[in-house]
């Protein structure tokens, strides 16, 4: 056979590609297991990433709230290394909860907890964690873990809105910011006995009796009034937004500034909104009889008021109206504990609270020796007017839809904080 014969008769025979194909299975198994290595182990990474967000974002809320009942400005509270080291321990504590780690195991290094003050002085916490993730499939590629890392945002500021009382304070009744412990009486206007401080310009009728907001009418009823006393304003009342800050947050505003910014908010008699709110002051006042059953619940709690501007913080005051019709632009809302009421009314009495007005038991706390509980009253006779006694507190406040300008420890920090997440 010629040799062209013998190479044609080879190149005729049938082939075995049983190893080609082999290699090329090993190849493709390779590239697979890469693929669901990605989906597998990244995916637990995204899933990981999100658990930590939350975490992250728990975390910040809580060593916000943690501030919410410490007073001072935002300097001065940022510079506190003792609040910065207790509220890390707190975002370490919540965070650690989330992840479902053993929060009592040695506090982890890389999630530091940064406090500081934005431009309108109200004070900002910030932190950033990382995880490593355990991988799965990835170990066959010497990958371990895979880590990752989320940062969170809260802001400490005074409430825009809150749930109050519907009584309304002056400003000269709640002036500066909130300082703890101290007792001191609220008059109420002249036409119900005298011994407010607030101008007689400013006088509403019988106290500051206000109708809540989603109130439909201006009822006058003791019913109403007692329930609102009682529960508080279902619907929030909201402070008036763009007031004048202060720049730097601790210098002072234009009285006038600020009067016309809030008169112009509230121009009309009769407007009526939740941060214009108006009087109710007909057959509401704090001596009947449904009211004042109300009253004793009170005593040692916190309460929130909202407030109004007058003399000397607005210039002139930025009440409008008479009576009912009385319009109140809501300056600030103010935090305080109910020590006492002095009541004069012949069917009522007086009542007062041993926790915040007994100068026994805590004179610090009352310096002034006021004592709702003593017909004789405070300095002259003041058995026949009517008196609050309370003290300033701070209250937090659930909020994370609305904002204010205000800073914290100014005159427009009433003691009711919110903490917003900003990031």
């Amino acid at each position: 056979m010629r040799v062209h014969d013998r190479l044609l008769s080879r190149l005729e025979r049938p082939r075995d590609d049983r190893g080609a194909t082999a290699v090329i299975v090993a190849i493709l198994a390779v590239m697979l297991v890469g693929i669901a290595s990605f989906t597998v182990d990244f995916g637990q990474a995204y899933v990981s990433k999100r658990q930590l967000q939350t975490a992250t974002d728990a975390g910040v809320l809580a060593a916000g709230a943690y501030y919410t009942d410490k007073e001072g400005t935002c300097a001065e509270l940022s510079a506190n290394t003792t609040y910065t080291n207790a509220a890390q321990d707190i975002a370490n504590n919540i965070v650690d909860q989330n992840l479902g780690l053993d929060p009592s195991a040695p506090a982890t290094p890389d999630r530091p907890l940064s406090v500081t003050c934005n431009s309108n002085g109200q004070l900002v916490v910030g932190m950033t964690a990382t995880r490593a993730t355990p991988v799965t499939l990835g170990a066959i590629y010497g990958v371990k873990s895979i880590t990752t890392g989320r940062s969170s945002e809260a802001t400490v500021a005074p409430a825009a809105s809150a749930q109050v009382k519907p009584y309304a304070l002056c400003s000269s009744q709640a002036q500066g910011p909130p300082v703890s412990g101290e007792v001191f009486q609220v008059g109420d206007p002249g036409q119900a006995g005298g011994g407010s401080d607030c101008p007689d310009s400013e006088t509403g009728g019988n106290w500051w009796w206000l109708d809540c907001p989603e109130d439909t009418a201006h009822s006058g009823t003791p019913d109403i009034i007692a329930e609102n006393l009682k529960n508080g304003c279902s619907d929030p009342i909201t402070i008036i937004p763009d007031q004048p800050t202060p720049t730097p947050p601790a210098a002072a505003v234009p009285p006038t500034d600020l009067s016309a910014a809030l008169t112009a908010h509230c121009s009309t008699a009769g407007d009526r909104s939740s941060d214009c709110v108006t009087g109710d002051t007909g057959n509401s006042s704090l001596k009947n009889k449904k009211v004042y059953d109300e009253w004793p619940a009170l005593l040692g709690k916190k309460i929130l008021l909202p407030v109004f501007c007058g003399a000397p913080t607005c210039d002139p005051d930025t009440v409008n109206g008479t009576g009912t019709h009385t319009v109140y632009p809501v300056y600030k809302v103010a935090a305080m504990v109910l020590c006492g009421y002095h009541i004069y009314d012949k069917a009522s009495g007086y009542s007062g609270s041993d926790e915040c007005n007994n100068t026994v038991d805590d004179p610090d706390t009352n310096p002034s020796g006021f004592d709702a509980t003593s017909a004789a009253g405070q300095g002259g006779d003041d058995s026949k007017k009517v008196w609050l006694y309370v003290r300033y507190t701070h209250v937090y406040v659930s909020n994370d839809k609305q904002f204010t300008d205000a800073g914290l420890g100014t005159d427009q920090d009433g003691g009711a904080r919110q903490v917003t997440l900003t990031k």
